[in-house]
């Protein structure tokens, strides 16, 4: 750390309020700074991306939860509560404030709504920012490792927004150096890297209710490394929570094949987690074809119904407009003996000029050939 020696400004040359006034940084008196001592000048503030070297002592309701610590961390990265990102770039180097913050700007564990929140501070030492580009990747991957650390406090304070912006800081560094030609051992251990981030942001995303996105991050970790329990988890957890248990459940069975009948205490929550997750998504796989059935069943209801009717209805039809069959009446005595009377005479007749045709009929022709 460079510790600058500037000498102080004296109080008319010094843009910063006297000691004993409160500044109201955001203008809504949600967060307050007063200097107990002047610093070394403007031009001594850290920068974004700088790291300083702080002391510090944290109050709650006037009670000291946290006394007289330092720390080291980079401004305006989410390393430390918003209302430290946001006050540390306002103090001068050795200046000492007194800061109040409310909740919203410090959910510090111990802390609640109505909470007086206070730090006592002094800015010991600032280091100017790094590049990337000047980093070595080892360097670069000990920032990832320090900042993934970071983010998994954040989630376990339950504070994802920080913890999200910590993770995907994590992944921007690892893009940034994934083109550079890397020694063998140092490009797995940054794929290692990237996948663990990916995981990590992916239980952000899943506990923020983001579950498409969650899916697809943790799908990019699997690529980096398919053996990756905490990625496979939280895909499964988001494509349950997407209404896909079916896959919820193939992947669950592989992660609980991979974890085996291990001893390691770590593996056996994992696995612990996953066999409840794999109910889960059973108990939603069964419900799932329950509720197809009886959709199934709803949507043929109203063609079974009319189908049903018209049945009724051409029934009725067929009831209404069938005509009782009338008997055919016995002929009366009499007209059967006309009948047959009339039928032998014919018969008769044509006995009788078939026989005449036969005996008579060249004498007949030539009768008529004459008379005509």
């Amino acid at each position: 750390f460079s510790e600058n020696t500037e000498s102080f400004m004296t109080e008319e040359e010094h843009d910063s309020p006297a000691e004993d006034e409160w500044l109201d940084i955001l203008g809504s008196q949600s967060l307050l700074k007063k200097v107990l001592k002047h610093g070394a000048g403007r031009s001594t503030r850290p920068q974004k991306g700088d790291t300083v070297r702080l002391w510090a002592t944290v109050f709650i309701n006037n009670v000291a939860t946290e006394a007289g610590r330092e720390l080291t961390f980079r401004v305006g990265e989410c390393d430390v509560c918003p209302a430290w990102d946001t006050v540390v770039p306002l103090m001068e180097l050795h200046e000492r404030a007194r800061i109040r913050s409310s909740y919203r700007f410090d959910k510090r564990p111990g802390a609640k709504e109505d909470s007086a929140i206070e730090y006592e501070m002094e800015l010991l030492a600032v280091e100017a920012r790094k590049e990337v580009d000047d980093m070595s990747a080892d360097e670069v991957l000990t920032l990832i490792a320090e900042k993934r650390a970071r983010g998994v406090d954040w989630v376990h304070e339950e504070q994802l927004d920080l913890a999200h912006a910590c993770f995907t800081q994590c992944l921007s560094l690892a893009q940034q150096i994934q083109e550079r030609t890397l020694e063998p051992e140092t490009g797995k251990k940054l794929v290692l890297q990237r996948s663990e981030c990916a995981a990590n942001l992916a239980v952000v995303l899943n506990k923020l209710g983001e579950h498409m996105k969650a899916a697809e991050i943790s799908a990019a970790a699997l690529v980096d490394n398919s053996g990756n329990l905490k990625a496979i988890y939280n895909l499964a957890k988001a494509k349950l929570a997407l209404n896909y248990p079916e896959e919820t459940i193939t992947l669950l069975t592989g992660g609980l094949e991979q974890i085996g009948a291990s001893d390691d205490v770590a593996l056996q929550r994992s696995a612990a987690g996953m066999r409840q997750l794999l109910a889960d998504a059973q108990a939603k796989s069964a419900a799932n074809k329950r509720k197809d059935k009886e959709l199934y069943q709803r949507m043929l209801a109203p063609q079974r119904q009319s189908l049903s009717k018209q049945a009724e209805s051409d029934a009725r039809t067929a009831a209404s407009t069938k005509a009782p069959s009338d008997p055919v009446p016995a002929p009366a005595p009499a007209a059967l003996s006309l009948r047959w009377i009339i039928f032998s005479a014919l018969f008769s007749a044509a006995l009788a000029a078939l026989f005449t045709y036969a005996v008579f009929g060249d004498d007949m022709a030539a009768f008529f050939d004459d008379f005509v």
